[in-house]
């Protein structure tokens, strides 16, 4: 048995000219809900794959854990990814690995947790973890520009633990879940690529974090080289594009998941999203 979900994990807020460069706020305010301030909402989406007795966990949000580092976004709705799997009828024992497209406490802040004694634990004990070598020797030793992105207390239980595993190259890691590596947001994020009996879907993270993001002038303020992210989006798009593949949305507040199409020398949404007041905080289970 297959299953194949979107996990809604929470919001936080970030300023529109930061996440969307050089396109034209008169582009994206028409699709994007924004303030008077410029501030738009963002999400924390991750993705659940589960086939047979294997469930795969890609990216996990902040967990609900709170910290004056992350008071300049102003999270709101952190949700316990703990809780949201039950739901699920998953419990935290059994699952049995973890992708992250790379260690911005935004993406992997709910891989610990603390007891009501203090003690930082685990939350899921029994996977095995995957993230790209790069990322992880550039999180042990962070240049200035995104140093306050990466909390020790998030993958400190990684360190020297033979369940973690470091990825060099793209691999094939099961028939239906292939890793790739892209730069330019930070060094050595991991994509993924799910394919299951009827259709195709990139967990995109970083890379394509919103759905306006296929707008290659939309360089985001957070990408360490904004060269290298433009070339890198150009490959990705192509190839979702190609396969006809969909692409899911870990930040876009509004858009879980979308196709994509080239017209031209340009990428476009498949449908184009609308513009709403109000974020998608539902979970999505996508047709398999």
């Amino acid at each position: 048995m297959m299953k194949l979900s979107i996990l809604q994990t929470g919001f936080f807020h970030s300023d529109g000219g930061a996440m969307f460069g050089l396109l034209p706020k008169s582009i994206w305010e028409r699709h994007y809900h924004t303030d008077n301030e410029n501030i738009c909402l963002m999400a924390m989406r991750c993705l659940l794959f589960k086939k047979d007795q294997n469930v795969f966990i890609f990216d996990t949000g902040t967990g609900d854990k709170k910290d004056a580092r992350m008071a300049p976004y102003r999270f709101f709705c952190q949700k316990n990814l703990k809780n949201i799997l039950l739901e699920q009828q998953i419990k935290a024992e059994e699952v049995t690995h973890i992708v992250l497209s790379h260690l911005h406490f935004d993406h992997c802040g709910a891989l610990t947790e603390y007891e009501p004694d203090g003690k930082l634990v685990p939350v899921f004990p029994n996977a095995e973890y995957y993230i790209s070598k790069k990322q992880w020797e550039h999180h042990l030793a962070p240049r200035l520009f995104d140093q306050d992105a990466f909390f020790e207390e998030n993958t400190i239980f990684l360190k020297n633990n033979p369940r973690l595993h470091l990825i060099e190259e793209d691999i094939q890691l099961t028939p239906e879940i292939k890793l790739e590596l892209y730069d330019g947001h930070t060094p050595g994020q991991i994509v993924s690529f799910i394919t299951t009996p009827r259709h195709r879907y990139v967990f995109a993270g970083d890379v394509i974090p919103l759905a306006l993001n296929i707008y290659l002038e939309a360089i985001s303020a957070f990408d360490m080289e904004a060269a290298t992210s433009v070339e890198e989006r150009i490959r990705l798009l192509k190839k979702i594009a190609n396969t006809n593949s969909q692409i899911i949305y870990y930040h876009d507040a509004f858009t879980p998941y979308s196709g994509v199409k080239k017209i031209g020398e340009r990428y476009r949404i498949i449908p184009a999203p609308i513009l709403q007041d109000t974020p998608d905080e539902r979970n999505h289970d996508l047709p398999i």
